[in-house]
Parts: structure tokens; C-alpha cells; sequence
């Protein structure tokens, strides 16, 4: 309610200065979400392509280690990943579920862990490649010699880069809005003399009649539909208020001037 008290007492320039900013800023608000978005979608897909090209190449060179059961030469091959600064783990399992060899980016990250038999993905020929959450990616790849399935490799990617390019996107859109709010609060500051001229005009006659009474003052018509009619409306008012006011005296007149003659009489 005090708000609302506030809000009324404020003059109409002020009103409209700060509904156009509000306006304008849940506009940009709204806008700035929706390009996140956009972005979100947009990163997310390049990352899923990234992942999913990665492990198809990774899972391609290895199948020359996995069918002679290399496993320093499939290390080395999944040691290449480091190259790749959003893929966190990979891991290949042979033919019966069993890790083979993996790659961890961070030893440290207890979060990562490497888990010696096959999950679900792997395990299943019939289960989807690509799973995905809000931590990260995660690619399944079937590594195979022909119609013969040697195992599975596994990718692990963050999406850690995507929220960063995100914060990023945030950092620089906020001072832009800002920056555009308080441009349109200077500009608006400046022209709302302009757009509330008429109105103080009208308002400073009916100031100056109600000080004078002198009615035969009149407005300056607008040529803006809205304030026009009613510096139109407000003339005829005068015009009709000055004419009673002739007519008020010329009545008087003329009762004086009976009054006048019957005392003469």
C-alpha cells in the first residue's frame, strides 16, 4: 500500500519515465534469457558433437590394441584425449565388461572415479550412446573388427567450459543493460519536458485563471490527438464559463438599471 501511496504522488512524467524503464528493462531481462538459452542449446550441441567425435577416433585406433590385447599401446592412444580440455575420463572395456585401460584427467577428483566393471551402456547393445546431465556428457562407443565387438570405450566430458562461456555471456550482457537503462533514463529525463509541455500548460492557465479570474485566457491547443481535445475541452469550458459570466452581468446591469428608474419614479 505504501508503494502504491508513493506511486500516485508522483508526477505523470515520472510515471511514464519509469514504466517505459521497467518495461524496457524486463524486455531485455526476458531477451538476455532467451539468448542464454540459445547459447545453452547451442554450446551444448558443439560439446556433444565434440564427445562423440572424439570417442568414435579414439575408438577407431583402438581396435588394433584391443584385438592383440595391448594395453600400453591403448593406453598411449587414450592418453591423447589430454589434448582435449573438456573430456574429463575415458574408459575401455573389453569384450566382457572388465576395464581394460582409462584415462583420468584429474587423480584427485573423487567425484570421477573410475569404476572397474562396464555400466549399463556398455553393457547393453541395445542402450543409448550419449547420456547427459548437468555435470557432464557421457559417449559410448562400441569398438569393433568387423561384425566382431572387441568392447567399449567410454568418454567422459564436462560441461564445466559451457557454464563458463555462459558466465561470461552474463558478465558482459549485464553492463550493456545497465548501461542501455541508463542512456534511456537520460534521454527520457530530457525529453519528457517535451512530452509533458501541453499538460504544464494547462495547468499553469488554470493556475494563472484561479488567481486572476480572468477567463477570457485560453490554452494553447496540441497538435497530439489526446492533449488537443483536451485543450479544446478545456477552451470551450472557458468559453462557455466567460459567456455566463457576460450574461451574469448584463443581468446585473439591467437590474440596476430598473432598480434606478423606480427610485426616480
Amino acid at each position: 500500500e505504501q508503494l502504491i501511496e508513493w506511486i500516485n504522488r508522483q508526477a505523470l512524467s515520472t510515471k511514464l519515465k519509469w514504466t517505459y524503464l521497467v518495461t524496457s528493462g524486463g524486455v531485455m531481462i526476458l531477451s538476455t534469457l532467451f539468448l542464454i538459452g540459445i547459447q545453452l542449446y547451442f554450446f551444448t550441441a558443439a560439446l556433444i558433437r565434440q564427445t562423440q567425435s572424439q570417442a568414435t577416433m579414439v575408438g577407431e585406433n583402438l581396435t588394433a590394441a584391443m584385438a592383440f590385447a595391448d594395453a600400453d599401446a591403448a593406453r598411449d592412444i587414450l592418453s591423447a584425449l589430454r589434448l582435449a580440455p573438456d573430456v574429463q575420463s575415458a574408459v575401455a572395456y573389453d569384450a566382457k565388461g572388465h576395464a581394460f585401460v582409462s584415462f583420468k584427467r584429474d587423480q584427485n577428483d573423487p567425484a570421477g572415479a573410475l569404476s572397474a566393471a562396464a555400466p549399463a551402456a556398455a553393457r547393453d547393445p541395445h542402450a543409448g550412446d550419449m547420456v547427459m546431465d548437468y555435470r557432464g556428457i557421457k559417449v559410448t562407443r562400441k569398438i569393433r573388427v568387423g561384425n566382431r565387438v572387441l568392447g567399449t570405450l567410454v568418454v567422459q566430458s564436462s560441461v564445466k567450459s559451457v557454464y563458463r562461456q555462459l558466465a561470461l555471456y552474463l558478465v558482459l550482457a549485464l553492463p550493456v543493460m545497465l548501461a542501455l537503462l541508463s542512456l534511456s533514463n537520460f534521454a527520457l529525463s530530457r525529453l519528457q519536458r517535451f512530452f509533458t509541455a501541453p499538460i504544464l500548460a494547462l495547468s499553469a492557465v488554470s493556475e494563472q485563471i484561479s488567481r486572476l479570474g480572468d477567463y477570457s485566457l485560453r490554452a494553447q491547443v496540441s497538435p497530439a490527438a489526446d492533449v488537443g481535445l483536451l485543450a479544446r475541452t478545456f477552451n470551450g469550458m472557458l468559453d462557455r464559463i466567460q459567456n455566463r459570466e457576460r450574461e451574469l452581468e448584463a443581468e446585473i446591469n439591467e437590474r440596476k438599471r430598473i432598480e434606478i428608474k423606480l427610485d426616480r419614479l
